[in-house]
């Protein structure tokens, strides 16, 4: 069993960036039946904490700008921790490769792994498993690289083990500092909604039952004629066009005009039965009459409605505003 110093070093640097990076899936804040809800995978990290990923994320936060930070700045840090007398009279730019080949390593290999626990339909699993993977694949491509652009330096089995062992360490602790420091604001733009504990990771975080299911005034109300009341406004469910929140207020705009009552969100759409339209957004409600067409944009779904007004889709309901798109038989406008 040989490797180099190099290489080691290459499975702590791989291990911290992709620690972060287990924080990768789809959710969705609407309540659904396990048939259509969201594939979920909840990773354990030794701090006790709990990041909950969703599928379909995981690319997005391996390519944030936060991570691609992460990234660059655990290049100098491995080579400081690089013992390898071989590589220390090496420039940079020679050695360079063989960090960045360890670094893709653990990446595609977190992201597999990931994946296979979707597959398998495992929920849970303790993001050491998945760190430790990363790690050896790292070393692998590391090895791989070194060899070719660098001297050879041979390792006995125990001294590879103990150097792996030690680099596996502090990828545990890179990784902690990353999910819990970065993930919040990562899943906070990937998802359209405020994240600010690992906690709040959990897709059914703060649902309530009014996303699960209409009120008995919605029921009451489509069954009556169907209206909405806010405020002083009254509005037929069929003249609703879309809402969107601006903080403790909610834009209502319908066939009538425009107005702006008193929210929240939540509490408009739970008054609204589902056939009239989906929220697509954490911010946004739209009437499945006024939507035209959908394009998409670097993986972005947009929903234009009448007036020329686009609507983003919350990365999180892409597939289930995709489904109820489908249903509607609105065809895509391409894309932009």
């Amino acid at each position: 069993m040989a490797g180099t110093d190099t290489n080691t070093g290459m499975g702590t640097g791989a291990g911290m960036g992709t620690g972060a990076g287990m924080g990768t899936g789809t959710g969705t804040g609407t309540g659904t039946d396990d048939r259509t809800a969201p594939e979920r995978l909840a990773l354990g990290l030794l701090t006790l904490g709990t990041l909950h990923v969703q599928r379909g994320e995981s690319g997005q936060i391996f390519r944030h700008r936060y991570m691609l930070l992460v990234y660059l700045a655990v290049l100098p840090l491995l080579i400081i921790l690089d013992t390898n007398p071989q590589a220390h009279g090496q420039p940079p730019e020679v050695r360079g490769p063989v960090y960045m080949a360890a670094i893709a390593a653990s990446m595609l290999t977190i992201g597999a792994v990931v994946e296979l626990c979707y597959v398998l339909r495992i929920r849970r699993l303790p993001l050491s498993v998945a760190l430790a993977l990363a790690t050896v694949a790292a070393l692998a491509a590391s090895e791989g690289v070194s060899r070719l652009i660098l001297p050879p330096h041979s390792r006995s089995l125990l001294e590879f083990l103990l150097v792996y062992g030690f680099y596996l360490a502090l990828t545990e602790v890179g990784a902690a500092l990353v999910v819990h420091n970065l993930m919040p604001a990562i899943l906070t733009e990937i998802r359209g909604r405020p994240i600010r504990t690992l906690a709040q990771t959990a897709p059914d975080f703060g649902r309530t039952e009014a996303d699960a299911a209409p009120s008995e005034a919605a029921r009451a109300a489509d069954a009556d004629g169907g209206y909405l009341v806010a405020d002083q406004t009254r509005i037929a469910f069929a003249a609703l066009q879309s809402l969107q929140a601006y903080g403790n207020y909610v834009q209502l705009r319908s066939r009538s005009g425009e107005h702006l009552v008193t929210g929240p969100l939540a509490r408009l759409v739970a008054e609204i039965p589902p056939r009239y339209g989906f929220q697509v957004h954490r911010s946004h409600w739209v009437a499945a009459s006024t939507v035209k067409g959908w394009s998409v944009r670097g993986g972005d779904i947009r929903l234009h409605l009448e007036g020329d007004h686009r609507v983003p889709v919350a990365v999180t309901r892409r597939r289930e505003v995709r489904d109820w798109l489908e249903g509607l038989n609105l065809p895509q406008r391409g894309r932009g």
